[in-house]
């Protein structure tokens, strides 16, 4: 076994020890407020945070692998029959969440990056019938009210 073969076989086992480093709750705490300032949604993140930090609050951050966060994810999709969209939103969540860490020094590394993304059905192709398509190209043409165009 080589030095640097052995070095990386430590940081690994110093990173796996729950003790050490950032607790995912903490980072989870510094993103929800992360995101009362920079998100529309601020409401929605913090409901989908909350659900991980229920599960990893007390775990190191940098020692969760990618494979917990997907069986997680996998298990409440199933349980609460969730569209492949809504387990995208949350791997998206937990990539934030994990992004700000990193910016702030807290982590090194983003396993939920690693997340696979599911495919999303491009959903129903629709037509207009000759009647709406009238009416929508009347709608375009239509000078808006108190516009500076009129």
């Amino acid at each position: 076994m080589n030095c640097t073969h052995r070095r990386r076989e430590l940081v690994l086992k110093w990173l796996m020890t729950p003790e050490r480093g950032v607790k995912f709750s903490t980072i989870a705490e510094e993103a929800i407020t992360w995101s009362l300032d920079n998100l529309k949604s601020a409401d929605d993140f913090i409901g989908m945070v909350g659900l991980a930090n229920e599960k990893f609050g007390n775990r190191n951050a940098e020692a969760i692998p990618t494979e917990d966060f997907e069986e997680w994810l996998c298990d409440l999709a199933d349980e609460r029959d969730w569209a492949s969209e809504t387990q995208n939103h949350y791997r998206s969540a937990l990539v934030t969440v994990y992004r700000e860490a990193e910016r702030a020094g807290k982590v090194r590394h983003n396993p939920a990056r690693g997340i696979h993304r599911n495919k999303v059905p491009l959903g129903r192709v629709r037509f207009l019938e000759e009647e709406e398509e009238t009416r929508l190209r009347d709608a375009i043409a239509a000078p808006l009210p108190g516009s500076p165009w009129d």
